[in-house]
C-alpha cells in the first residue's frame, strides 16, 4: 500500500553553545601549509622536509598540506620557517573544531547519521555532518516535504507540530492505496498489528522533519 503524508517543515532557532572553556583550539604539534597554484609541490616540500623541525607531510586536499612536527611547541617556530618559502600560500596552526549548534533531544545520542561519535561500534565521523549544517540555517519553514511511503503517525507528538495541513481541507496527505486522504498507517484487525509493520513511513517522516530540541525523542534533519 503506497501513502503519502506530508510534513511541513517548522525551523526553530537553536541554543549557540560555545567551545567549553579550557579545550585546545588547535592540534600542538601540527601545522597546515598551503600552496600557490602551479608551483612545484615538490621542491617546496622538500625545503620543508629538510627542516630540523620536520617529521613527516601529509597531502590534504586542494594544494594543502599537513605538516607533523617532531614535537609539540615548535607551532609558531615552524610558521615562522615555512611562511618565507617561494610558493607558500600560507602556513597555519591546524585548528580544532567544535561545532556550536546541537539539540537536547533525549535520544540524539543514538543518531549516528545526524553526529557520528562512535556510538553502537559505528566509524566515528561517517555522517552527514547535521551540526555543521545547522550552524549555516535552519531554515524559514517554507519547505514541504512529501513522504511516500507506508503512512504516518499524524499525533504522534515529535511529528504532529511540524505536520503539513492542506489551507484549504486541513487534511494532511493522501493514502493511495485505499484512495483517500487519511495517509495513517492502516492496522490489520486480524492480528492486531500493522499491515507489514508499516512504521517505515514514521520512522522516515522523524529522520526527515521530526521537531528539534524539545527534549523529546529525536530530531529530523530540517527539525
Amino acid at each position: 500500500m503506497s501513502q503519502n503524508a506530508g510534513t511541513k517543515l517548522s525551523f526553530l532557532p537553536l541554543e549557540d553553545r560555545s567551545n567549553p572553556a579550557g579545550l585546545p583550539t588547535f592540534v600542538d604539534g601540527e601545522v597546515l601549509l598551503a600552496l600557490n597554484p602551479g608551483v612545484q609541490a615538490s621542491t617546496i616540500l622538500n625545503q620543508v622536509t629538510a627542516n630540523p623541525n620536520t617529521l613527516g607531510i601529509e597531502y590534504v586536499a586542494f594544494d594543502i598540506y599537513k605538516v607533523k612536527l617532531k614535537a609539540n611547541g615548535l607551532t609558531q617556530t615552524a610558521i615562522s620557517a615555512f611562511s618565507p618559502i617561494a610558493g607558500v600560500r600560507y602556513v597555519r596552526q591546524n585548528g580544532i573544531y567544535y561545532p556550536t549548534a546541537t539539540v537536547d533531544d533525549t535520544r540524539y545520542n543514538e543518531m549516528w547519521h545526524l553526529n557520528n561519535t562512535g556510538q553502537a561500534g559505528y566509524t566515528p565521523g561517517k555522517d552527514i555532518a547535521a551540526e555543521r549544517g545547522w550552524e549555516v540555517g535552519v531554515g524559514t519553514g517554507d519547505t514541504i516535504i512529501a513522504v511516500l511511503d507506508s503512512g504516518m503517525q499524524l499525533d504522534h507528538p515529535d511529528l504532529a507540530p511540524n505536520l503539513w495541513r492542506d489551507p484549504i481541507t486541513g487534511e494532511n496527505g493522501y493514502d493511495f492505496g485505499d484512495n483517500d486522504a487519511d495517509p495513517s498507517p492502516d492496522y490489520s484487525l486480524a492480528n492486531g498489528s500493522n499491515e507489514g509493520g508499516l512504521s517505515h513511513g514514521t520512522h522516515v517522516a522523524g529522520t526527515v522533519g521530526a521537531v528539534g530540541n524539545n527534549g523529546l525523542g529525536v530530531t529530523g534533519v530540517a527539525q
